[in-house]
């Protein structure tokens, strides 16, 4: 089954992934609680995918906070800031990935060149294109990899109704992002948005599998 979640800058939405992941672990592939479930013993292994890259303080900051949140949890941890990552992700019980955000934006901004050689790059890879090789490799690669676990757990930023105006390549990540979490909303059997550290359910296939 496949979970989608997403919420605001500190809405809590990480917290409640992780604690939705420890739940899941107790059941078996068919979504039914075993008789162990909600016991000590980890019925399923939980994997952890991290995609934020730690390139300053800050990062550095939100990544240390998310470890101590996890700490005797059971998670594994992995790091997997790109889709070509993705390819080394052993089978596990659960998958949580955290955050499609950043994901997204490794993927599209990677490689980007500087300012001086700019024009080289873009003529070797139009704009447009490469916005839509960014769609494909993250959507594909994040749906592969529900053949790898019984649940995938998809977190991301919601960052489409805030009102702000931004910059050219901002406006186009914001683009890429939204046709990313549609495609994966629509292919997800549960869908929520996590708002001050409670989730609203926008879509719930699953039978409440994800409360």
């Amino acid at each position: 089954m496949m979970f989608f979640i997403t919420g605001g800058s500190a809405s809590g939405k990480s917290e409640y992934a992780e604690r939705l992941a420890e739940r899941l672990a107790e059941f078996p592939k068919g979504g039914q609680a075993s008789s162990a479930a909600f016991g000590p013993d980890r019925r399923v292994p939980l994997l952890y995918l991290a995609t934020m890259y730690c390139d300053g303080e800050e990062a550095r900051a939100r990544i240390e906070r998310h470890q101590r949140q996890r700490e005797g949890r059971g998670f594994s941890l992995m790091e997997a800031p790109k889709p070509e990552y993705l390819q080394a992700v052993p089978d596990s019980g659960v998958i949580l990935l955290d955050c499609l955000s950043d994901f997204t934006a490794n993927t599209l901004f990677s490689g980007v060149c500087g300012a001086g050689v700019r024009q080289i790059c873009e003529k070797a890879e139009p704009r447009d294109g490469r916005d839509r090789r960014t769609v494909t490799e993250v959507t594909e690669g994040i749906l592969r990899l529900r053949e790898k676990c019984d649940h995938l757990i998809i977190v991301s930023d919601a960052v489409f109704s805030d009102g702000t105006i931004y910059d050219e390549e901002t406006e186009r990540y914001i683009r890429v992002l939204g046709h990313i979490c549609t495609a994966l909303a629509e292919a997800a059997e549960y869908v929520a948005e996590v708002v001050f550290g409670l989730p609203v359910v926008l879509k719930d296939a699953g039978g409440g599998a994800g409360r």
